[in-house]
């Protein structure tokens, strides 16, 4: 090779590099969330302390997209590990590290807000985004852990999208209260087997958990997954008072409060439970 193509070769590495620290948005909490690339696309990373074990982790990332996604793959967020290497590092008081998916195909998102067990841990107001056409999309993820016979438990993992992007009436459907005639509820299929949710256990199928209720709260045009349920008779659920609350610490109406049951995927608003 001569020098001639060597310069040139070096100035083309040079130039891809420039281009692509040019591409990267800044991020407005960089101690807890940064813009990583991987050789193919850019994605978010979270860092977040953990929590004493057994308090229920939820996490929270508001981003926008400065165009409208017509998409059904809005991005996703998840634990950088696996569940049980999460649980070991929150068992020994370390930090929490979130992967963030962006949508495929669109324009690198801007954080809006990172919100941490109803806490807000990172705000931002793009500017440069005001007149534009911008789609909001908020992903959680809620990570149930306990301490069970002197061993990590753990429930489902829940990863809820939901997009707030163009006003739209996402659901019309009137949600009234079912009489039900048989008093008997929440009984588990014959063909399931109760497995604790142990480290290392089975996964549950679709109707293995007939009694679990996802409780979400009904807020502008989209659904907000808030906590987890247990129905303990035809007519009541049990859950955590703190789920009622806003992040204003205003109580939710009770007609903006939606329980499914028997839900499986978290993803699926209109699946039958």
């Amino acid at each position: 090779m001569t020098l001639l193509g060597t310069i040139a070769k070096v100035f083309v590495i040079v130039s891809a590099l420039t281009q692509l620290i040019r591409c990267q948005p800044n991020s407005p909490c960089p101690r807890i969330f940064n813009y990583i690339y991987n050789g193919q696309h850019w994605q978010g990373a979270i860092e977040v302390t953990s929590p004493p074990i057994g308090v229920t982790m939820n996490l929270a990332v508001v981003l926008l997209v400065p165009q409208k996604i017509d998409t059904e793959d809005l991005g996703s967020l998840e634990l950088w590990i696996n569940r049980e290497n999460t649980l070991q590092r929150i068992a020994n008081n370390q930090k929490v590290r979130y992967r963030v998916k962006f949508p495929p195909e669109a324009p690198i998102p801007r954080v809006s807000s990172i919100i941490y067990n109803g806490k807000r841990i990172c705000t931002n107001k793009p500017n440069y985004l005001e007149g534009l056409l911008v789609t909001q999309i908020r992903l959680e993820h809620t990570l149930y852990t306990a301490l069970a016979k002197e061993r990590l438990s753990v429930g489902e993992n829940y990863d809820k999208i939901a997009e707030k992007g163009e006003p739209e009436v996402i659901f019309q459907n009137r949600f009234g209260i079912t009489k039900h005639t048989e008093q008997q509820c929440g009984k588990i299929q014959s063909k399931f087997t109760v497995t604790n949710l142990m480290m290392y256990g089975n996964k549950m199928e679709r109707g293995s958990w007939p009694w679990l209720v996802a409780l979400h709260a009904y807020k502008s045009t989209s659904l907000s997954f808030i906590c987890g349920g247990t129905l303990i008779s035809d007519r009541i659920i049990l859950s955590a008072a703190h789920c009622f609350h806003n992040r204003h610490d205003q109580l939710f109406v009770a007609s903006d409060v939606i329980a499914f049951l028997g839900k499986h995927n978290l993803r699926k608003l209109t699946e039958k439970g």
